[in-house]
């Protein structure tokens, strides 16, 4: 059993490069107890907050350009009202 995990790790550092990071050690701590907790290993833990990260990236970005087409809409209505209000005087 043992050489068949060896040997599916070995397959598997080749995929996947190695990539040696730097972590303060509070930063290392966080995420060595999160990982425990999540019951996954510290490198998959690293995977997840990363893809995580990219994906509130991205959910961020969306939810700003419904912010401007929303306020622009705003401004839109505002803009209309006041005409509206000005021609009825």
């Amino acid at each position: 059993m043992q050489f068949f995990i060896k040997r599916l790790l070995t397959a598997l550092s080749r995929e996947f490069p190695v990539f040696n990071l730097r972590l303060p050690d509070d930063l290392k701590g966080r995420l060595f107890r999160s990982a425990k907790a999540n019951n996954r290993s510290q490198n998959a833990e690293y995977l997840h907050r990363l893809e995580k990260s990219f994906e509130q990236d991205e959910m961020t970005k969306l939810i700003l350009e419904e912010l401007r087409a929303l306020r622009q809409e705003v401004a839109e209505l505002r803009q209309s009202g006041e005409s509206d209000t000005g021609s009825t005087e």
